[in-house]
């Protein structure tokens, strides 16, 4: 397993990119601005999103999932703990 973390936006949220290294699967967690950043990390690795996880839906963790053509897989995860309804609010494009 890698890990890669991305600062960015303008208040440097983190961003990580979870590469298992024998399949080459990856989950990128809280892609919250910079997609060219963020997708030049993934061509670079080689790398096939599996999975795209949020740990809450502010700004600073979602701003540029829609913005990350071919890696937006069928399921986008967020966190449901941080929710005043306690449900999963919809963040696919």
């Amino acid at each position: 397993m890698k890990v890669k973390l991305l600062r960015v936006g303008p208040i440097g949220t983190n961003c990580y990119i979870l590469e298992d290294d024998q399949t080459n699967l990856a989950a990128v967690i809280d892609p919250g601005d910079e997609p060219e950043l963020i997708q030049e990390a993934l061509e670079k690795e080689g790398v096939e999103v599996r999975y795209l996880l949020l740990t809450h839906g502010h700004y600073d963790h979602t701003t540029a999932v829609p913005a990350l053509p071919g890696c937006i897989p069928r399921r986008i995860s967020i966190s449901t703990r941080l929710t005043p309804t306690g449900r999963a609010v919809p963040c696919s494009p």
